[in-house]
């Protein structure tokens, strides 16, 4: 418990406190947390029993009458961080509230993360398997943006066949991940080759490989600086060299559409 000494009423300074302090319960103290980066989410504050969104506020919600910052205005929805929430009591729904109840989610989607949100059935899986999905979900390889041939990326990387999950979670349709999707399907066996495996190996069909299995354009940034010799030769950017006795479609395309 700190003590603050000031030459003027305390009150404001005690409300203050009070507003963006933690209040824990077993050491009767406050201790504001306003250090920058401080993970918090927003709850519905939930008051002897009762939500205090109303379904009257929903409904101009949903009419454009109200917006996020009203909500957080008339105290209806407030931020909570990780430190305060050992001291609440959180119901997932309004069928879960009870008198000490204190807050209540906004919806149970909110409790996972964008990428956690993306794995279906994560309670099917082990918690160490679901936090290497989030390390992994976001250097998969997809279709990031529909105007990739027009961007200036120094690097990118694209997959040609990209592949819409087989079972989706109600994070995957919000955020549309089914229609620019990332991965594909793959069907994998898990079983010992040999009496002298090697961990991590792959044996990959020869098959799947030649129907486009994992196959992905690389996009790299090049640069030129064309030069003026005082010999009168200058530099000059030509298309591939084709050659006559083959058809190169590429090479025809670049000389029609690049020669000067």
């Amino acid at each position: 418990m700190c003590h603050v000494t000031v030459e003027v009423d305390d009150t404001n300074l005690i409300q203050l406190i009070k507003s963006y302090g933690v209040f824990p319960l077993r050491e009767f103290s406050y201790g504001p947390d306003d250090d920058g980066g401080r993970l918090c989410r927003p709850y519905i504050i939930v008051s002897k029993g009762v939500p205090l969104v109303t379904q009257d506020m929903l409904d101009d919600l949903s009419a454009n009458v109200l917006g996020w910052e009203d909500f957080l205005a008339k105290g209806v929805i407030e931020y909570v961080d990780s430190n305060e929430l050992n001291d609440c009591l959180v119901a997932m729904d309004e069928s879960e509230v009870s008198p000490a109840t204190t807050h209540m989610e906004i919806d149970p989607a909110t409790i996972l993360g964008v990428v956690a949100g993306l794995i279906p059935y994560p309670d099917h899986n082990q918690s160490p398997r679901n936090t290497y999905q989030c390390a992994m979900g976001k250097q998969a390889m997809g279709t990031i943006a529909l105007n990739q041939q027009i961007r200036f990326d120094t690097l990118q990387l694209q997959m040609i066949y990209p592949q819409r999950p087989l079972v989706k979670s109600r994070t995957i349709e919000m955020l549309h991940f089914d229609q620019l999707p990332a991965g594909q399907n793959a069907i994998v066996a898990i079983m010992s080759f040999s009496g002298y495996d090697v961990e991590d190996a792959l044996i990959v069909n020869k098959a799947s490989l030649d129907r486009g299995f994992a196959r992905a354009c690389v996009y790299r940034r090049a640069g030129a600086h064309l030069k003026m010799h005082e010999s009168g030769v200058y530099d000059r950017l030509m298309g591939p060299v084709i050659d006559r006795g083959k058809f190169n479609l590429f090479a025809c395309v670049f000389n029609s559409t690049h020669h000067n």
